[in-house]
C-alpha cells in the first residue's frame, strides 16, 4: 500500500524548469505551476 504522499508524485527538476520558464512573469509562473500540479493530481 502506498502512502498518500506517493500517489501524486511527479519529477520536477528546478534547473530545467527555470530554463524553460524564465520568460514568465511571477504571476504566470505561479499559474503555470498550479496548473501542472492540478494536472498531475487529477489526470489518471
Amino acid at each position: 500500500m502506498s502512502r498518500k504522499s506517493d500517489r501524486h508524485w511527479y519529477p520536477r527538476y528546478p534547473g530545467d524548469y527555470a530554463r524553460k520558464t524564465a520568460h514568465l512573469s511571477l504571476t504566470e509562473d505561479g499559474a503555470y505551476t498550479k496548473l501542472m500540479d492540478w494536472y498531475y493530481t487529477v489526470a489518471p
